[in-house]
């Protein structure tokens, strides 16, 4: 595919949205935990805890749709008659 291994071009992917992952998963804990108005929803809690959480529970998530497109073999669906 495309003069590549297919291993490189899902580990292109992989690495692509784990960027987009990490920036809006610390765009996530910025608002949770620091305060704008003097009101943040977790003012107490550890800011690094939430962030590893969330990137785990991204990358998890991330993974699993991986996995499940490797079940399809084109974006179409097709109908039987």
């Amino acid at each position: 595919m495309m003069g590549m291994k297919g291993w490189v071009n899902w580990a292109s992917w992989y690495c692509k949205f784990s960027i987009f992952m990490i920036i809006s998963v610390g765009i996530m804990t910025t608002v949770l935990h620091f305060s704008l108005f003097d009101l943040a929803i977790l003012p107490n809690g550890e800011w690094s805890v939430t962030f590893v959480f969330l990137l785990l529970y991204g990358l998890a998530l991330m993974t699993l749709c991986f996995a499940i497109s490797a079940f399809f073999s084109t974006g179409m669906i097709t109908h039987v008659r």
